[in-house]
């Protein structure tokens, strides 16, 4: 009886092992001939590295080959040790870095900061000043709202992208334009961690270069007449799109930006893009366009006059001019010229909200321009439809009449209110604004034509709008722009925020009047169109168009009077 149990089990045993052996058998053999050249290419991966050399990004131009963005060589501080650290750290007050790990590269340092140190180099005698190459902005807070800045990505590269990428301006528009392609050397490393071959190498490519329409004189010296000030300014060529000048200020260094230096400014206003971001009440500046739809649909003539006792009474509701003695008997070329609100209280009781609507949106307010930088803001129209969504009320007269002068709910941007100033001045054609100079941006040059007004109705507005200028009216509001150096056609704007009488009595400026102003030059032919919005000091947009206008008709050989 012991004997089949034995046998049983000595066979059990037997077969326990063979599977053993099997299985052994079998992962030996997927190891050495299954798997063996996935894994020895495992193997020589683990000794293979790739070292990433970060190729130059392309430049940036103005129109004029001005650089704007490039490289340059700045000192750096390579730290060996957590020692040498803590003293850099307080010799240069940067508790921040103090947690680094080491060995490492200490950069956005300073000029203070690079003295600080060579003062006090015998205490670290294991720190090494390297140069290190970064990019660089020329005139950066003039030029920041265009140009923008770039960053790290902090995804790990992958090799084929540069590590750097843009994040506003045209660096963010166009990085896949700028962005280079790093150059890639894979050495082979010993079992101690030693670099012994270089196995293979790959060239990268440069980023390539931008030429923008920006012209960096104009742009110059815009920011140097604002940037005392909050606000904007936008001009461009009306028969080709191409903006010649976008300045917001307040601006902010895009130098410091990347570096990491601190601002003491607020990020969130400096880096506002008030020339594109900016929303505003246009103010009377848009009372060219009301007179150029109520002249093209017979509401008034040009002959056709009012009396202008200073008010305008709807209903039970009186609406003061802005001129409180009122103009007298006022036709369309006086009530442009003295900027009459009393008149075009009456024309839009006239026209109604539907006809200003219509007009204002032909005009492209209220819509998104389509513009290579950033985001722009559509700015608002508003309707009877709008503000029953949205306000759960109806629209009234009043409603319409101070609408017609530019106040109330209507926002507009200077990028819009300098687009829709090149029209009026063109009579209806204009190109898509962009900042691209050259050949592969024509297809962002697209040709915009408004076609229900006459060429008659657009020389009459034109011909009152030269007259704000150097027209014949004493108080004519646009007399300090007038010049001998251009033909300028334009038409100024007061954004009211509260009562003339709170805001003389109120020290606080933010409550004070926004200054606005539109025009374009020369008046027959313009090759210039623009817009320009002071916030809260009432009167300053026409003294820093003059000394801005003067510049730009001495470089481009502005169109001389008689």
């Amino acid at each position: 009886m012991v004997k089949p149990i034995v046998q049983t089990r000595i066979l059990i045993s037997c077969a326990l092992l063979l599977m053993i052996f099997i299985v052994i058998g079998y992962q030996l053999y997927s190891l050495q001939i299954i798997h063996n050249l996935s894994y020895q290419a495992q193997a020589l991966k683990n000794r293979l590295h790739d070292t990433i050399i970060e190729n130059e990004r392309g430049r940036i131009f103005d129109r004029n080959g001005v650089t704007l963005a490039s490289y340059r060589t700045e000192p750096t501080l390579h730290v060996p040790d957590q020692d040498s650290l803590k003293t850099l750290a307080r010799i240069l007050q940067k508790p921040n870095i103090e947690h680094t790990k080491t060995p490492t590269l200490i950069k956005q340092l300073s000029t203070e900061d690079i003295q600080h140190f060579y003062e006090h180099s015998h205490q670290m005698p294991n720190i090494k000043v390297r140069e290190h190459t970064i990019r660089y902005y020329h005139d950066d807070e003039a030029f920041a709202h265009v140009v923008g800045y770039i960053g790290d990505r902090q995804e790990k590269n992958q090799t084929k992208i540069s590590n750097k990428y843009g994040i506003s301006g045209i660096e963010q528009y166009y990085d896949s334009l700028l962005s280079a392609h790093p150059s890639i050397k894979t050495y082979e490393y010993s079992s101690t961690g030693q670099r012994q071959n270089l196995v293979s190498e790959s060239d990268g490519q440069r980023g390539n270069n931008i030429t923008l329409t920006i012209d960096a004189r104009l742009q110059k010296k815009a920011y140097e007449l604002l940037k005392q000030y909050t606000g904007a300014l936008v001009a461009l060529n009306p028969t080709n799109g191409e903006i010649l000048t976008l300045v917001s200020t307040p601006s902010y260094s895009n130098n410091n930006l990347i570096r990491g230096i601190h601002d003491s400014r607020n990020k969130h206003t400096s880096q506002l893009n008030r020339a594109i971001n900016g929303q505003y009440p246009p103010a009377s500046t848009i009372k060219p366009f009301i007179a150029l739809h109520a002249l093209s649909h017979n509401n008034i003539s040009e002959q056709y006059q009012i009396h202008d006792p200073g008010y305008y009474v709807v209903g039970n509701k009186v609406f003061n001019d802005w001129y409180k003695k009122g103009q007298g008997d006022v036709n369309l070329n006086r009530a442009i010229a003295l900027s009459s609100d009393t008149y075009f209280y009456h024309i839009a009781e006239v026209m109604g909200i539907d006809a200003i609507e219509s007009v204002l949106s032909a005009f492209r307010f209220g819509q998104s321009p389509t513009l290579d930088l950033g985001h722009p803001s559509p700015g608002l129209v508003p309707s009877e439809r709008w503000k029953l969504q949205e306000k759960s009320e109806r629209w009234y007269t009043g409603d319409t009449v101070i609408t017609a002068i530019g106040q109330g709910s209507l926002l507009a941007t200077p990028l819009q209110m300098a687009f829709a100033a090149g029209i009026l001045g063109n009579k209806g054609l204009t190109k898509k604004p962009h900042l691209r100079l050259s050949s592969e941006a024509d297809s962002v040059t697209d040709s915009i034509a408004i076609s229900q007004y006459g060429q008659k109705e657009y020389d009459i507005i034109i011909q009152a709008m030269i007259g704000v200028v150097s027209g014949n009216e004493t108080l004519r509001t646009g007399r300090l722009l007038n010049s001998h150096l251009y033909d300028l056609a334009a038409k100024t704007g007061t954004a009211q925020k509260v009562s003339v009488e709170y805001a003389s009595n109120n020290e606080d400026n933010k409550i004070k009047d926004h200054s606005m102003l539109i025009g374009f030059l020369p008046h027959d032919q313009p090759n210039l169109a623009f817009a320009i919005v002071i916030e809260n000091q009432p009167g300053t947009a026409n003294r820093i168009a003059k000394e801005w206008l003067e510049l730009y008709a001495t470089l481009y050989n502005g169109k001389i009077k008689d």
